[in-house]
């Protein structure tokens, strides 16, 4: 992998602040217990002495047994199925790729530790539990690589979640653009941005969505109370980071409120189901077609958010009440939206 150095001295420059601030009621949040155990499992695993591979994985079965094979057969794609003794080759193989190796050590030497994930992730939780208690708390984490297959924050079961560090190398990490991420995006994939994937696929888990035959109101809605319950439990992370915006979008955006609300009323669009039509103003992208070139993606939700947030100052619904509304023309109706 070239420039592989120069990016991991980059890399050891990586600062993480995620200190918690709420108005009020720090106290109390930070005084919530967490118990959640926090593995580092990425370094074992690339650990293993390949020339005595089968010890080595009937150690790792032995402490995680738990992880390790939806580890190897769904994170790493390997599919062996807990069959290690006659798929050595290949679990030998993905070890000792030269690629994956580099990737690896360049694995290890950016997170050379994860406690500072970690405090972050325990003031996400805090946070959440402090919101609802009946949201998703994994009792593990497994900090894991799986080379580059684009697994983020998988939950594995009622129990267990993981956090792909393979996947936050930073934006200018060369490789991300090889496995299609474009460069707009490259932002999200920055150590930093953790605690939102994390409380993401927490969201997601309780809150599964699917956009068949939704008009775009009811998908800005939804799309919307995301974005709600990501500011409610990451108060201390700016609102471009968390819609991955830049700094310069998210003001294009505010300043350009009443346009963009207009162009769909004055276009019809906000009962219009068309996929066609629609998608392009809920999907991420460089930017927005139909609006100007400096103009974020996803403009929707951005919209579908601010309705959200009128429509919980008017009502004084709690997070979970304003989640659970499941009307989005009733929403709109008593958010009184006018930007």
């Amino acid at each position: 992998m070239k420039g592989i150095r120069n990016f991991c001295s980059i890399c050891f420059l990586l600062i993480f602040s995620f200190a918690s601030c709420t108005s009020g009621d720090n106290a109390k949040i930070s005084s919530i217990p967490i118990h959640v155990d926090y593995v580092e499992f990425y370094k074992e695993f690339t650990a293993l002495d390949t020339s005595n591979l089968q010890e080595g994985l009937d150690q790792l079965k032995t402490k995680y047994s738990d992880f390790l094979d939806f580890y190897i057969d769904t994170l790493s794609g390997l599919n062996i199925h807990g069959n290690y003794v006659e798929h050595l080759d290949d679990i030998r193989q993905f070890l000792v790729f030269k690629d994956f190796r580099q990737l690896f050590d360049t694995i290890n030497i950016v997170f050379p530790e994860t406690q500072k994930i970690n405090k972050s992730l325990d003031n996400l939780f805090q946070h959440i539990k402090y919101q609802n208690n009946e949201f998703y708390i994994p009792e593990k984490i497994y900090y894991f690589a799986s080379a580059l297959n684009g697994f983020v924050a998988p939950i594995q079961n009622e129990k267990n979640m993981g956090v792909g560090l393979d996947m936050f190398l930073g934006k200018d990490f060369w490789a991300y653009r090889s496995i299609g991420i474009p460069d707009y995006a490259l932002t999200k994939f920055s150590a930093e941005q953790i605690p939102v994937w994390v409380a993401k696929a927490i969201y997601e888990d309780k809150y599964p969505f699917n956009f068949t035959d939704l008009n775009l109101l009811e998908i800005m809605i939804a799309q919307g109370k995301e974005m709600y319950f990501l500011t409610n439990v990451l108060p201390s992370f700016p609102l471009h980071q968390i819609f991955g915006y830049t700094k310069e979008q998210l003001t294009w955006a505010e300043q350009n409120e009443a346009l963009i609300y207009n162009t769909f009323i004055q276009n019809e669009l906000l009962y219009n189901k068309e996929q066609q039509k629609i998608m392009r103003f809920v999907n991420d992208g460089p930017n927005t077609p139909g609006f100007d070139m400096e103009s974020p993606g996803n403009i929707g939700t951005f919209i579908g958010y601010k309705i959200i947030l009128s429509y919980a100052k008017r009502t004084k619904l709690s997070l979970v009440e304003v989640l659970n509304t499941s009307n989005a023309q009733e929403i709109l109706k008593k958010a009184n939206y006018k930007p």
